[in-house]
């Protein structure tokens, strides 16, 4: 029997007191979910650990503690249809998780909505909330995928990128080989579900009165948000599929856009002598951490010229020179802070490589002649720290995959400092063999750990991190930790992820340490 009965049969066989091949059982109301300008509500079988996710009804329909008939075509049947005298019958799906429940959306602290982007006061904001929804997802009530599509649904006309991503690759129905496999694990470089939903569709967020952009696993682009080109030219880039391909510098030398990594340390200067009449020039000084060489640093200086225009009284960028272009050359004098200058004719932007002898806290100081535009001397200085030689700071991840039998399994470690705080997570997801070299991600049992040590600024360990989520009939499994110091040894392998999948007479046990210089 087709279960969307109209409403006339569900009164008549509810009064009536049969159903026919029908089984009916009594049923709770645990919470009832707002979603948008519609609702969804949170069922259980009375006296049964068995819980339902209704279909979208309007407000008011299901109450929380509301008593229900939740009726099945047969006793195998697991799909009910939830009966209510002198209302339509509303159609229910078991949850898919073997820990699920009743679950309320953070909102207190929600952010808001605009320009398709969701939009956070500060970092201090992105982080709070961070962990807010982190807590909501990591919690025993309710599958994690249900959390946040009733989180992004919340938001009238927004899309996460998360969303996207899944959609992309339509994981339900679509099968892949190991080449493809791959290829979708390396571009899946945020990671983190949490922070793949709170970004849009274009890997976008919107913070104080910065709109960010996610290049990469390292690397955060941003510009005003009263900068529309700028942001155009955000969303536009890359081209679909190049999320690799494309060099920082191509988003880097636009106006109004600046690239942010926490591998580089970057310090600017402006050339006081410049007068009206003439043009301005500003110099960036760029401190390269190379962490799987601790001694070893790298600087480069950025030149940029901008032209006056009087008549407007404002400084006007369209016209920019690059020191990449071999016409626009310069002489720099590098003073390392170790006791060794260096002097470089016809600099042309290039990264200059120096070693120390120990650690410590240096100072780099640069002085660029521009004297061949008619300018002076541009001075830049940044200090920094060169520690030991196996402690490292670096955002970092590592992916990797193992196959027993009819299962693969294909994993994620990750350690990362950005806008959302500091984290430390693995992820584990599930692909069965489909016949030939195809693969589908599929249900059964998993857990994925995370184990280690981290440090603070001198690589003294200061606390240890254990965490672990085993969830049956899942296709995938998240552990993540935040709030952490992010130094770790790169000798000693302070970070590990264990992940492990049952299913039957197969068990993968698959695990690894975080080491960014192998």
């Amino acid at each position: 029997m087709n279960k969307f009965k109209v409403l006339t049969l569900c009164i008549s066989m509810l009064l009536a007191g049969f159903s026919f091949a029908q089984i009916q059982k009594n049923g709770t109301a645990h919470a009832v979910i707002d979603v948008g300008s519609d609702q969804y509500a949170i069922l259980s079988i009375d006296g049964e650990n068995v819980f339902y996710k209704t279909s979208m009804f309007s407000n008011g329909l299901i109450v929380v503690d509301q008593s229900l008939i939740l009726e099945f075509e047969d006793a195998d049947d697991t799909t009910p249809e939830v009966l209510l005298p002198s209302r339509n019958a509303v159609f229910a799906f078991p949850l898919e998780s073997s820990n699920s429940g009743n679950f309320v959306i953070p909102l207190d602290n929600a952010p808001d909505i605009y320009m398709g982007m969701l939009v956070f006061e500060d970092v201090e904001h992105c982080e709070t909330y961070y962990n807010d929804m982190r807590e909501f997802v990591d919690d025993t009530l309710g599958d994690a995928d249900d959390k946040l599509n009733a989180f992004e649904e919340y938001f009238e006309g927004y899309q996460s990128y998360r969303t996207y991503f899944n959609n992309k690759y339509d994981f339900e129905n679509m099968t892949y080989d190991n080449d493809h496999i791959q290829l979708i694990e390396e571009e899946d470089f945020l990671n983190d579900e949490v922070v793949k939903t709170l970004v849009n569709l274009d890997r976008m967020v919107i913070i104080g009165d910065s709109v960010l952009y996610y290049h990469d696993f390292h690397t955060e682009v941003y510009c005003h948000i009263d900068d529309n080109e700028s942001i155009t030219a955000m969303i536009e880039f890359p081209d679909e599929g190049d999320v690799f391909t494309e060099p920082f510098d191509a988003l880097a030398h636009r106006k109004g856009i600046r690239v942010h990594t926490p591998l580089v340390i970057t310090s600017q200067t402006k050339d006081s002598n410049e007068q009206p009449e003439a043009w301005k020039v500003t110099s960036s000084l760029r401190v390269q951490n190379e962490e799987c060489e601790p001694l070893r640093r790298k600087v480069s200086i950025h030149l940029e010229h901008f032209n006056w225009v009087p008549q407007a009284n404002d400084w006007n960028g369209g016209v920019n020179y690059w020191l990449e272009n071999p016409n626009t050359v310069v002489d720099l004098t590098i003073d390392w802070g170790d006791g060794n200058i260096e002097h470089i004719n016809q600099y042309e932007g290039e990264w200059i490589t120096h070693d120390y002898a120990a650690t410590g806290n240096y100072t780099v100081s640069t002085t660029t002649d521009v004297s061949y535009s008619g300018h002076g001397i541009l001075n830049d200085s940044k200090s920094f720290d060169v520690t030991s030689v196996s402690c490292t700071q670096q955002d970092a991840q590592k992916w990797g995959q193992t196959q027993s039998g009819a299962w693969k399994i294909t994993t994620k470690l990750w350690l990362n400092d950005n806008s959302w705080g500091n984290h430390y997570g693995a992820y584990t997801h599930a692909w069965k063999h489909q016949g030939g070299s195809e693969w589908k991600r599929q249900k059964t049992h998993l857990r994925t750990i995370i184990d280690g040590t981290l440090r603070n600024d001198s690589c003294q360990p200061t606390n240890a991190v254990y965490g672990e989520k085993d969830r049956l009939n899942n296709k995938k499994v998240e552990k993540v930790k935040t709030k952490l110091f992010n130094h770790y040894d790169i000798a000693n392998y302070d970070i590990k992820s264990v992940h492990l999948l049952w299913d039957g007479n197969t068990h993968i046990n698959y695990s690894y340490h975080l080491t960014p210089c192998n």
